[in-house]
């Protein structure tokens, strides 16, 4: 693992640390303890569903300049989706990392965007599919 990457990850650690400290820790343990085995269902659903999404992203390079693979393309959804959550006032974090990641990887820039867009619009009809369902 790279030096940044690993600074980046205990930075991590160290504000969930600072989080569940500054909200009591007994709560945060008591409430995990509530929760036990039933997040298991929901945490298998959401790879899932995580898994899923990378895959039908993996399409959209098929005519690109970027040879990824499945699993890295899904790894990229994955990090897009937490840098989203972990900064949810803006809910576009994910999208300009996913796009700076790819460039690294020597993707074209406008490839690039056009993927992430392509996948969010995607997204936002599946999820008006999936609410028509419901409703």
């Amino acid at each position: 693992m790279k030096k940044g990457m690993m600074i980046v990850a205990l930075v991590g650690l160290l504000l969930t640390g600072l989080l569940i400290a500054s909200l009591n820790p007994a709560e945060v343990l008591a409430a995990v303890v509530k929760i036990s085995w039933g997040i298991i269902p929901v945490l298998l659903i959401h790879i899932f569903q995580v898994v899923l999404s990378g895959l039908g992203w993996h399409v959209f390079f098929r005519d690109s300049s970027y040879r990824g693979t499945s699993f890295s393309i899904i790894v990229l959804r994955w990090l897009r989706e937490a840098i989203n959550n972990m900064v949810p006032i803006t809910q576009i974090g994910g999208e300009i990392i996913s796009i700076r990641l790819l460039i690294l990887r020597r993707m074209l820039g406008g490839e690039a965007g056009a993927t992430i867009v392509l996948d969010l619009t995607m997204e936002v009809v599946s999820q008006f599919l999936f609410t028509l369902l419901g409703l």
